[in-house]
């Protein structure tokens, strides 16, 4: 156990003097080699040598050495790496592979110890807890005070008489008990004047006899207030409570249940106290201003007492300011007692008054550890909790400490004015020393014990500077140099991660979110609450800093909820999140998510403000491996969402940028003589444009702009969203790709950067040899006219014409109409269940031919290119002819579609096919569909929730549904007319740019799309979806019904 700490030497430097003194109050002789100390200020020391103590020996650790301290005090051991602060810090002893101290020691305001310089706290018995200020010199070389390597020294204590229990004389103040009385004040009401109330509680293992025990509100004794004895036959068994109301009548209107006793006005057979006049003169009334609760043992000693407001805190030897709201009463915490902890903010809190109930430690769950690899587990707990040494807070340090472990969290870092240490370390739950600093908008805590003495801004900001330790910014990001932490944004839903991103570009570095919600209180409620998961090294106070450091972990609602991002380099290097990351073409994301519930959630890669891969539902062990390119500047992080709300956000990867990169016009063919794009056919469409990064790093694309003229008139073609160039990478732009017209007698095309300034440009006149180039040679090299062609390859300039014959064969007549013929039938074609045929060259028709039958036909544009990466769907006429039929899905399997528009009329031959349960035609290439003329979009076919299935699919319907739930890009809908039918599920595609709406449960939404079918696995039934196109395809109606 802990015997004495020296914390103030004066003799000597604290760096030299400071020492711990151990003693070994077992009855076996113990090793204290691995036995580990720690500091309250996240430092810790293990014991590396062979140090045996045998029964009842005493050892000394220094932190300076032996040969420094030689002639001041011997040492045994020398620590060296501890600090002692001396105006407030805490020692905490752990046995070897044990994560809970087995002793500990705090000193400070905060728990009533003042150091005093040059005097040890020493503890009296190795075997109890009361400690004391040394008061005796151990050697005659110096004043120093203490008992280093041997027992306490204390002095003769006067015997106490044995009290009466009638007092003869009365003293000048109440003089306290030895010991714990069992007898203590439970709960103390004094806002208004009848209402008021205080409960004793029996704390101890025996009944005890209220006869002699007497309550006041008198501070000293024989002054102008009550003292009140409690009814001689009263007696009160272990753990109850007894309650005595100013008007019993009052009381009973209020809670519904009689006081125990009255001492102002009583009721029915209700005791009345009666007042012992030789001790006060006055009649007990509890001033709302401030006054004391006394409770005195037949003795006649203080057995316990409570002040509140501006009461006389000193004159019973209290401290710390206890204030309640007039809707609250002062409630006795588990723990702690009036002889262990004069500051009654340990003992007591603020909360709605319940009589009859006394507070007791709530009990902590088992939790599972979660190891996310071998060399790191999964901790969650709070990095902003505030204790009632804090306005406005009502709970003492040590009971946040048993919340937050009963609430399943870990650790909690309590962060008031200045450090708080808790008076109770429960051993379930890792404290984390902290303090808070806040001016006008700006706010911080800091987790250390070791405040600056300047708490100007400037003063903030110089201590900040030189920080090695963990810091957040609650409010202010921005204004402060980069910060590890910084409070997570306060979006309820992270459907929407604007603030996020905008909150991680202000702090200029990658911070991790922190979760600074409260424990459960009495009179705290977080409606959402946010938490810090950490992946740590080590389950101890210097784990959590070097996570913290380190930035590597998450925020999330749900304590158990993980969720980990890390990027995995092409030498195989693993780099967390909250790190940096090197540009490159490609890296891989391995994403790990889990919840000790076993709940699953919908995964999302979010880069910049947007979403950008979407996983609906995670594999069995919850991991997602992808690849990116990693652009730079770029940030990148993962969000989990639970189907009840819950979610996540890890720290962010954070892509350094990269000032060698370039973009560069590298090729321009406005005259060719070879089909490039494909077609059969050599035209202006197999013009191209080639652009090249000359850098090893990719380049975002978005915004950049390709021009064909230097003034308004031009045509120009914008890079969207989501496209970039890898480092050392061509892009080949045919003509159907930049839609530029590059004139073959003279002409420009300029490259502008996304500001628009003019990056590179290249022009050419009639001497341009049709079929030769304009090239940089080599690649990114100076210019060279009537150069080879050489689309997406190395340039180059042999000199060679490789043409095709010229002209080229001219284009395939099609006719003017699909064939009337109708197709010869396929033996082993079955109809699509539920969907008729139609006419020669229609989708119906088609379908009927089966699958991996060649199909030609006519259909009308209902989802145009750009919607679903791919894929197009298309659609008949029904016999209406304004409303959509029976529709397919396309996908086109390489290559780019024609110019399309919803409404216009194309022409199809391919192949029919099945992905995942729904058919669709393949195209293997562009020339497979043609488009014939524009049109009108026909109208959905309006459809109920319960009638969605294979009869619809492909199929363009409009319904009305109820929100019965959510999860990632998906809206679940219901029947409003039929609840017993299947909801059906809305899918807003990630590749649609924009996102799924909030919505509610109950509410009434109006839905436009297409049928699709996305079946989990053989034989490839259910699965039914919707997929929406345009926001105005998702429509509220009403509100929750």
């Amino acid at each position: 156990r802990l015997s004495e700490v020296m914390v103030d030497p004066k003799a000597v430097e604290d760096a030299v003097g400071e020492f711990i003194e151990v003693v070994n109050a077992d009855e076996v002789a113990v090793n204290l080699t691995g036995w580990r100390l720690a500091d309250g200020g996240g430092r810790s020391h293990v014991i590396a040598a062979e140090l045996v103590l045998q029964p009842g020996e005493y050892a000394v650790l220094t932190r300076g050495s032996a040969e420094a301290l030689a002639g001041y005090v011997r040492s045994d051991y020398q620590y060296g790496a501890l600090q002692l602060v001396n105006s407030a810090g805490m020692v905490m002893l752990y046995a070897p592979g044990n994560e809970t101290p087995i002793d500990a020691f705090a000193w400070g305001e905060a728990v009533g110890r003042k150091v005093v310089a040059g005097a040890s706290f020493e503890r009296v018995s190795p075997e109890g807890s009361e400690w004391v200020v040394a008061s005796r010199r151990w050697s005659d070389a110096h004043t120093d005070r203490g008992s280093p390597g041997r027992a306490t020294a204390t002095d003769t204590p006067t015997p106490t008489p044995t009290p009466t229990e009638t007092p003869t004389v009365v003293p000048e103040t109440w003089h306290p008990l030895n010991e714990a009385s069992p007898l203590q004040i439970d709960e103390v009401h004094f806002a208004g004047k009848d209402q008021e109330f205080i409960a004793l509680v029996n704390l101890g293992a025996e009944t005890v006899s209220l006869r002699g025990w007497m309550i006041s509100d008198a501070e000293t004794p024989r002054d102008d207030e009550g003292i009140y004895s409690l009814p001689d036959s009263a007696e009160l068994p272990p753990g109850a409570v007894y309650v005595i109301a100013r008007n019993a009548s009052v009381f009973l209107g209020m809670f519904g249940r009689p006081p125990d006793a009255a001492w102002e006005r009583s009721q029915g057979d209700i005791p009345l106290l009666q007042r012992s006049r030789h001790l006060g003169r006055g009649e007990m009334a509890l001033n709302d201003g401030g006054d004391e609760v006394v409770l005195l043992a037949p003795s006649g000693l203080l057995a316990d007492a409570v002040a509140y407001n501006r009461a006389a805190y000193a004159s019973l030897s209290l401290a710390g300011a206890l204030t309640a709201d007039n809707e609250q009463s002062l409630q006795r915490v588990p723990g702690i007692h009036f002889a262990a902890a004069a500051d009654l903010r340990h003992r007591f809190l603020a909360a709605l008054p319940q009589p009859f109930i006394s507070l007791h430690p709530p009990s902590v769950p088992t939790r599972l550890t979660v190891r996310l690899d071998e060399a790191h587990q999964a901790l969650w707990g709070s990095l902003g909790a505030a204790s009632n040494f804090s306005p406005g807070f009502p709970a003492p340090p040590h009971y946040l400490l048993m919340e937050a472990a009963a609430q399943g969290l870990d650790f909690l870092a309590i962060a008031d004015e200045t450090p708080t240490y808790p008076v109770l370390l429960p051993p379930e739950i890792l404290f984390l020393p902290a303090w808070r600093w806040k001016e006008e908008k700006e706010e911080i805590i800091v987790y250390n014990d070791a405040p600056p003495t300047d708490r100007s801004r400037s003063g903030i900001e110089a201590y900040l500077n030189g920080l090695n330790t963990p810091w957040q910014i609650v409010a202010g990001v921005g204004n402060f140099r980069p910060a590890p932490l910084v409070a997570s944004a306060a979006s309820d839903l992270p459907a929407d991660m604007k603030d996020w991103f905008v909150d991680w570009q202000r702090n200029r570095a990658p911070f991790l979110p922190g979760g600074n919600s409260f424990p459960n209180s009495p009179e705290i409620s977080r409606l959402r609450p946010r938490y810090t998961g950490l992946a740590v090294r080590s389950t101890d106070a210097s784990g959590l800093h070097e996570a913290l450091l380190a930035r590597r972990g998450w925020v999330t609602t749900s304590p158990g909820l993980w969720l980990t991002l890390q990027a995995e380099t092409m030498d195989g290097q693993r780099i967390w999140m909250g790190s940096w990351l090197s540009p490159a073409n490609q890296v891989m994301l391995h994403i790990a998510y889990g919840d000790r519930s076993g709940e699953v959630a919908g995964l999302a890669l979010w880069q910049d403000g947007q979403l950008i891969h979407q996983l609906d539902r995670p594999a069995p062990d919850g991991r997602w491996t992808l690849t990116i390119p990693a652009l730079p500047g770029s940030i990148l992080t993962v969000v989990a969402t639970q189907f009840d709300g819950d979610f996540a956000v890890t720290a962010p990867l954070f892509i350094e940028a990269d000032a060698t990169g370039d973009l560069l016009i590298n090729e321009v063919l406005p005259a060719p003589r070879n089909d490039y794009n494909g077609d059969g056919v050599v035209d202006s469409n197999d013009e191209y444009i080639e652009l090249y990064n000359p850098s090893r790093a990719p380049i975002p694309l978005e915004g950049w702009v390709l021009t064909n003229g230097d003034d308004e008139t031009a045509q120009r073609m914008k890079f969207g969203k989501g496209r970039y160039l890898g480092g050392g990478e061509r892009l080949l732009l045919l003509r159907r790709a930049h839609r530029l017209s590059l004139r073959n007698d003279g002409g420009v095309v300029r490259l502008l950067d996304p500001q628009g300034v003019e990056h590179d440009r290249v022009e050419w006149d009639a001497t341009l040899s049709r079929g030769r180039s304009v090239s940089r040679i080599p690649d990114g090299g100076p210019w060279v006219w009537n150069a080879d062609a050489t689309p997406g390859r190395a340039n180059a300039n042999t000199g060679v014409d490789d043409f095709a014959p010229w002209p080229g064969t001219p284009p395939p007549s099609l006719p003017a109409t699909p064939s009337k013929a109708r197709p010869p039938v396929n033996p082993a074609a079955e109809a699509t269940a539920g969907q008729a045929g139609g006419p020669p060259g229609s989708i119906a028709q088609a379908k009927l031919m089966g699958l991996e039958a060649w199909v030609e036909f006519r259909a009308v544009v209902v989802a145009p290119p750009g919607l679903f990466n791919s894929n197009i769907y298309v659609a008949d006429l029904a016999p209406d002819g304004v409303t959509a039929g029976i529709g397919i899905n396309v996908y086109l399997r390489r290559g780019e579609y024609p110019p399309l528009e919803a409404g216009d009329w194309v022409l199809l031959r391919g192949r029919l096919a099945s992905f995942r349960g729904e058919t669709e035609l393949v195209l293997d290439t562009p020339d497979q569909i043609w488009r014939i003329q524009s049109g009108i979009m026909p109208r959905p076919l309006p459809v109920r929730v319960s009638e969605i299935g294979e009869s619809l699919e492909g199929r363009l319907v409009t319904f009305r549904g109820v929100v019965t739930r959510w999860q990632g890009d998906s809206i679940y809908l219901g029947d409003p007319d039929d609840p017993e039918a299947e909801p059906v599920r809305v899918t807003v595609r990630s590749s649609l740019g924009w996102k799924r709406p909030y919505v509610k449960l109950n509410e009434l939404w109006e839905v436009t799309g297409l049928v699709s079918q996305f079946a989990r696995q053989s034989p490839w039934n259910g699965g039914y979806r919707i997929l929406v196109r345009w926001p105005s395809d998702l429509v509220k109606v009403a509100g929750p019904r």
